[in-house]
């Protein structure tokens, strides 16, 4: 299953990927659970993509901070 949000040029891109053999959403849409098998399910957040990139660059600070270089081209918006 594929997660797609709309950019500002009116595009979509894709956020998230899950494998998995049915899927479900909550009412309000923001807890998706996944049936990755018989016996096991899987519980996922649905984040916007700014806010997943805004998770992962927070992950990444320790070694972006190293490479100023990377950081502009893959965390622009922090500083």
């Amino acid at each position: 299953m594929r997660l797609w949000t709309e950019v500002k040029d009116g595009s979509w891109q894709q956020f998230a990927e899950y494998q998995g053999t049915g899927v479900v959403f909550s009412p309000d849409n923001k807890l998706i659970a996944i049936q990755v098998d018989d016996y096991f399910v899987q519980m996922r957040w649905v984040q916007s993509l700014d806010s997943s990139l805004a998770r992962g660059c927070k992950h990444l600070k320790e070694y972006l901070a190293s490479r100023p270089d990377l950081r502009k081209e893959i965390c622009p918006d922090n500083k």
